[in-house]
């Protein structure tokens, strides 16, 4: 309190205390507030005095020469509004009696920075509470203006299910910003997909349903993998293979040969290739693992094959032949066994060597897998010598070998299997055959395109039971299939150990590609079979388009690329012509059951070589999964392409179900 303002209470006092009254000064007040009027600011009013409280009324109160100021006991609060929008900030209040410039009397402002953001404001997708209502975006209900629109993605592939839209600000956790999906119940089916015939899904959501587009006339330029020679006149792809896993990384791999190929120490000797899977796109044979000759002219690659694990150490194991070998005899041929894990070197490295002991045998002319014909719980591997005098001169002859193999030539063989008469050149063609009667033993295919039964080079197919031990006349074959006549040379091709019907037995096809001017027929049989037929009683007959197409060249049957279960024929016709070209070659795939006098043009689908003269499907396999994906793949050689170098040679791999 100001020692002024009390001026009568003093004076009372100082009369009190002996003053003379007499000499004080004449002060009035007129208001009898108890302050005179010399420093009351208005004697008139007894409300207003140094002592009284400054109040909101526009008058001096406690006379101190101010009016309204903040001290008055009734002032109110007033906010800052930085961005003048009528809303102040609400933590920084200032008291005064009225509102002055850059304050306003609301103090509802949640951002006093941005204009657009206050109580009046209108929420807007912007990470910002637009109407300071403590709701943000999506949450709050007032959200007016433009939202975006997401998708569930129940099944987490990154596509959304059309059904499911949830329109808000930002996308919440499972859901995607489109509806492409068309099964989010499953993540193997979205627009990313390949897909994958027999899963019952539309896996690449292309509406087709899982009819896995295996239809049509397609070129073999748009194959998903290709593997390419290295170098000029190598002929790769004239045998290609399933190499089976080498390297243990749980997917196959796949086996080349350039029979032609120079490799490192030899001119023409020959090399096989094994590249790794999974094969996509580009892969060249510069860069696969290299399986060489020694020597010129060996013909090293000419017959390929994957064994499987025969030893049981986790890798596969593969088989080169190379007919022209003169390891032994002059021509007598040879067969090498390599262990995997592969890595480059010489035939004279391989785990097992087999050498033709007389000339111009030519072991190693064909080698397969040949399912367990001893029956002894492990597969074996068969080796043929289409020039061998064993029973009679070039009758041919086939040699069994117990796996895991270990020999060094013919004679460790656990079984033989000889020609009927000369030049039948049987083993030309050998196959699995699978379990063709049921009882549990594997069987084996042999052909011999020489034989003379029905006719000059009409030929004939042999079936020899399992188990097969000894030397055996294929004489005494179980069942024998002869050409329809002259020229005919049927078992240049044998596809067997599929089950084309669905009946559980291992089933046949046999290709006659000299048929009716070279035009070429395809012989299919269902098991069981015995007895002496005659390849014109076969359940499906497929002849080849036109003269000189070779139709049947090359067959293949064990695997099944349309996943439905049941194992699909693909067969080769190295000269046919396509739409524009001749000689490009083509691939037919059967996927239905077979029955009747067909042509190939009922073929589920074609697959074209590119160029002419690439004769394209010289050589072919359904060589299971080589790709990763859980379908059995197709390779198809064609060792004349110029794609890349001139007759350099290419294989294609087309994944089960892309075509």
């Amino acid at each position: 309190m100001s020692p002024q303002k009390p001026v009568l209470a003093l004076l009372s006092i100082l009369v009190g205390c002996g003053g003379d009254p007499s000499t004080a000064p004449n002060w009035t007040d007129a208001d009898g507030d108890g302050f005179p009027d010399y420093n009351d600011c208005n004697d008139d009013d007894a409300e207003i005095h140094p002592f009284a409280d400054e109040s909101c009324n526009g008058l001096d109160d406690d006379c101190d020469g101010e009016i309204d100021e903040a001290s008055a006991v009734d002032a109110g609060e007033v906010y800052p509004d930085l961005d003048a929008d009528g809303y102040g900030d609400p933590r920084y209040p200032v008291a005064s009696c009225s509102v002055v410039s850059g304050y306003v009397a609301d103090a509802g402002d949640c951002d006093d920075l941005d204009a657009a953001t206050n109580p009046g404001g209108t929420e807007v997708c912007d990470g910002a509470d637009n109407d300071c209502n403590g709701l943000f975006d999506g949450d709050d209900p007032g959200l007016q203006g433009d939202m975006d629109v997401f998708w569930e993605d129940a099944d987490d592939d990154g596509f959304g299910d059309p059904d499911s839209p949830l329109e808000t600000c930002v996308e919440p956790s499972g859901y995607v910003d489109n509806d492409d999906d068309c099964d989010d119940s499953a993540a193997e089916a979205n627009p990313d997909e390949t897909e994958v015939c027999g899963d019952g899904l539309d896996n690449d959501c292309d509406g087709t349903g899982n009819d896995c587009g295996l239809s049509g006339t397609e070129s073999l330029s748009d194959a998903q993998g290709y593997i390419i020679s290295d170098d000029e006149s190598d002929y790769a792809g004239l045998s290609v293979a399933n190499a089976g896993d080498t390297d243990g990384d749980g997917i196959n791999d796949v086996i080349v040969g350039a029979y032609y190929a120079d490799g490192t120490y030899t001119d023409y000797g020959g090399v096989a290739y094994v590249v790794t899977g999974p094969i996509s796109g580009q892969h060249s044979l510069a860069d696969a693992i290299a399986l060489e000759s020694l020597h010129d002219g060996d013909y090293t690659g000419w017959a390929v094959a994957g064994l499987g694990d025969l030893d049981g150490d986790g890798y596969s194991e593969v088989a080169v032949g190379a007919p022209y070998d003169d390891g032994g005899a002059s021509d007598g041929g040879g067969v090498y066994v390599f262990s995997g894990p592969l890595e480059d070197t010489s035939l004279p490295n391989a785990d097992s060597t087999i050498l033709g002991q007389d000339s111009s045998d030519y072991l190693g002319w064909a080698v397969v897998r040949a399912g367990d014909l001893d029956d002894d719980g492990t597969d074996d591997l068969a080796v043929s010598a289409v020039g061998s005098d064993t029973s009679s001169s070039d009758a041919g002859a086939v040699y069994i070998f117990s796996g895991p193999v270990d020999a060094l030539g013919p004679s460790g063989a656990v079984a033989t299997l000889t020609g009927e008469e000369g030049s039948d050149d049987a083993g030309y063609a050998i196959s699995a055959a699978g379990d063709t009667d049921g009882d549990g033993v594997d069987d084996f295919w042999v052909g011999a395109p020489g034989e003379d039964t029905n006719g000059s080079g009409a030929g004939t197919v042999y079936l020899v039971r399992g188990p097969i031990a000894g030397t055996v006349g294929l004489a005494a074959a179980s069942a024998r299939i002869l050409g329809p006549s002259s020229s005919y040379s049927l078992g240049s091709a044998i596809g067997g150990g599929g089950d084309l019907d669905g009946d559980g037995l291992a089933d046949v096809a046999l290709g006659s590609r000299s048929a009716d001017s070279y035009t070429g027929h395809t012989y299919v049989f269902h098991s069981p079979i015995s007895g002496t037929l005659s390849a014109t009683s076969a359940d499906a007959v497929l002849a080849g388009a036109q003269s000189y197409d070779y139709s049947g060249f090359a067959v293949s049957i064990s695997g099944d690329m349309d996943s439905d279960g049941i194992d699909d024929l693909v067969l080769g016709a190295p000269e046919a012509d396509s739409s524009t070209t001749s000689s490009t070659g083509a691939v037919y795939l059967f996927t239905d059951v077979l029955s009747g006098t067909l042509g190939v043009s009922a073929a589920t689908a074609v697959l074209e070589g590119e160029s002419g003269g690439d004769y394209a499907s010289a050589a072919v396999s359904i060589a299971g999964d080589v790709s990763g994906d859980g379908a059995a793949d197709l390779l198809v050689g064609a060792p004349y392409s110029d794609r890349f170098y001139s007759n350099g040679g290419l294989v294609y791999v087309q994944y089960g179900g892309g075509i």
